[in-house]
């Protein structure tokens, strides 16, 4: 019975504690929506004619279009983008770039 407790509680507590992290995790990312400007392997711009941001992408970036998994060079200027991302330092790091060709 006691054993049963603790394994309970310790399945909590794990439970919490990734319930916790995620959304901690997700609070610390920032929304940014615009146009694609420049793209290159390490890099993207986006936003508007009158306020854009560089973004850092990196192996870990999930990059899609139309809804589909893409790399960084089927960005094109133009397409329409909402990122989000994270402050590290100095550098704006793309977690995620959605993009749509026809919008």
């Amino acid at each position: 019975m006691f054993s049963r407790r603790l394994m309970g509680m310790a399945l909590f507590g794990f439970a919490l504690s990734l319930a916790v992290g995620t959304s901690a995790f997700a609070i610390n990312l920032e929304k940014f929506e615009g146009k694609v400007f420049s793209v290159t392997e390490k890099s993207v711009t986006v936003g508007t004619d009158e306020d854009q941001h560089a973004f850092v992408m990196n192996q870990d970036t999930k990059i899609t279009l139309d809804g589909n998994p893409v790399r960084w060079a089927d960005l094109k200027f133009g397409y329409s983008a909402t990122v989000f991302a994270m402050r590290h330092g100095d550098n704006w790091v793309a977690h995620e770039i959605a993009a749509y060709a026809n919008e």
